[in-house]
């Protein structure tokens, strides 16, 4: 063994590289549950406890490197997602949580989707506007059909209804749900930007001749509101 012992720092200068051969770690206790080692492939950082990140500025991860949490390796449900949490349990570990504590009525927890058609990404005065008819974000669930896991049950989706402007993109929301073609949501519903609040007017159409509103119990009152349809 050899043994370097300083009452001190120990500082090591060099002018290139400090090459530690694989399989061969960095150990920082002695029953070696604090450890970095490389097998020539992967970088394994082994801790008996936290592993806490102290940085002055962000932490960056490469476009095509993901980060996984619960499992070893990324899952393809329609897409293969750089950001994923996987587990066996309900809600404790394949759950996001997303949470403020603030004394602001106005402040909330916010989870945000942005849609540019540049084609790399750019701030926005190097960007270009999105266009009527695109997609700016969906909320997509799949489920597991013993073939893949491709196949896409349900989906809440935001589109622009025209050409955007400067703080100006009117859009709708449409709700989704698969009606038994393969690969595909096909029976929807669309609710404008002027369905909840607005001018007043609510509507909902369909994507079929028929609307169909079933309540479990009571009545479908229709027109109840002043000025409704």
């Amino acid at each position: 063994d050899l043994t370097i012992s300083s009452g001190a720092k120990i500082n090591l200068t060099a002018s290139s590289d400090i090459h530690i051969p694989k399989d061969i770690g960095l150990v920082f206790d002695d029953d070696a549950s604090e450890k970095i080692e490389s097998n020539d492939t992967d970088l394994t950082i082994a801790s008996g406890a936290k592993i806490n990140l102290n940085a002055t500025s962000d932490v960056h991860i490469p476009d095509g490197a993901g980060l996984v949490i619960g499992h070893t390796a990324q899952v393809s449900a329609g897409y293969q997602s750089e950001l994923q949490v996987l587990g066996t349990g309900a809600g404790t570990d394949s759950g996001l949580l997303l949470g403020m504590w603030s004394t602001t009525d106005t402040d909330q927890p916010i989870l945000q989707f942005l849609r540019s058609t540049t084609g790399a990404i750019a701030a926005a005065s190097d960007s270009t506007e999105v266009q009527s008819g695109d997609r700016l974000g969906a909320i997509r669930w799949y489920a597991d059909d013993t073939t893949n896991f491709a196949t896409d049950v349900a989906e809440i989706r935001a589109e622009a209804t025209s050409n955007a402007a400067e703080n100006n993109v009117p859009g709708k929301i449409l709700f989704r749900t698969n009606g038994g073609a393969a690969y595909s949501t096909t029976r929807w519903s669309m609710l404008p930007s002027n369905t909840l609040e607005g001018n007043g007017e609510s509507y909902i159409t369909t994507s079929s001749n028929d609307l169909h509103i079933k309540p479990a119990t009571g009545d479908v009152i229709l027109g109840g509101i002043a000025g409704g349809r």
